[in-house]
């Protein structure tokens, strides 16, 4: 399994803020890809595209197919939050950890999946 840096994400044209968020990080070193890291840093990282760029094609597959139920659970919540007579503060305050749960389960996938190899 090859380690992911910085150099690896520019070799796949990622967005600046993906290198530059590493890169304060972990500098020019290797990214300690554990679980806990990618739980640590959920909401840093595209997870969707780091697998379309680093995953094989079956862990891709899979990790898509896990994604789609994920977000369907994170829609269904967010629709319940939508349908209530809520000043739109007390509605982000419900939103952000249903976001945040979203991506940390990208995120453990991801880590999960690549470290399988």
């Amino acid at each position: 399994m090859k380690a992911i840096n910085v150099a690896r994400l520019r070799r796949a044209m990622a967005c600046s803020n993906q290198v530059n968020a590493l890169y304060e990080l972990v500098g020019d070193e290797d990214a300690p890809l554990t679980i806990e890291f990618a739980i640590e840093h959920a909401t840093v990282f595209a997870w969707d595209w780091a697998a379309y760029q680093f995953l094989s094609y079956d862990g891709c597959t899979e990790y898509r197919a896990d994604c789609k139920s994920f977000r369907e659970h994170y829609e269904n919540e967010c629709d319940s939050v939508r349908m209530l007579d809520i000043d739109s503060d007390l509605r982000y305050k419900m939103y952000k950890p249903l976001a945040d749960h979203f991506n940390r389960s990208r995120a453990v996938l991801f880590a999960t999946i690549y470290l399988r190899g």
